[in-house]
């Protein structure tokens, strides 16, 4: 009797999927970016048992099916970061009523700056000042031709510089 003949697996056959099924839902989604903008930390939210775990969320940060949940969550934490900058001046109060120490206040408000200028640069970030010194030489095109050559000659290991 013949050998049997062994059956080709079809190419059309889509592999299983492992691990566990998404949580994600819209209004899940939703109260991540609302706690993120009140100033909670994704850490914070998804240690509630209501949440999936942080790394999920980090997941469906990158997934292009949730690209919403990407755009709501970055709007989320400029809205962070304005809290943030504005919780500065609920510390003032604290330390105009005596509530809090000068020196404490004072590394309170270094913090929320630092914080607010990492997630939003453009607003809150260090101001780079940038100044030039120096000469701008302005030249002809035959004049750019010129040195573009000189230079070339220069880094062929020839000085035909006189040629010109």
């Amino acid at each position: 009797m013949p050998p049997k003949k062994a059956k080709k697996k079809s190419t059309k056959e889509k592999p299983a999927k492992m691990g566990r099924p998404s949580t994600y839902t819209d209004e899940i989604a939703a109260e991540i970016c609302k706690q993120v903008a009140l100033g909670r930390s994704v850490r914070s939210i998804c240690a509630s048992p209501d949440f999936p775990s942080q790394w999920s969320v980090i997941a469906w940060l990158g997934q292009e099916k949730y690209v919403d949940f990407a755009k709501n969550y970055a709007r989320a934490r400029e809205i962070q970061a304005d809290s943030t900058y504005e919780e500065i001046q609920e510390v003032e109060v604290e330390v105009r009523s005596g509530v809090i120490d000068a020196q404490v206040a004072r590394v309170l408000i270094d913090s929320k700056k630092w914080r607010a200028g990492r997630m939003k640069p453009s607003v809150y970030g260090d101001k780079v000042k940038l100044e030039h010194t120096g000469n701008i030489e302005t030249m002809t095109d035959e004049q750019l031709d010129a040195k573009i050559m000189i230079l070339m000659a220069k880094l062929n290991g020839s000085d035909d510089t006189d040629k010109e």
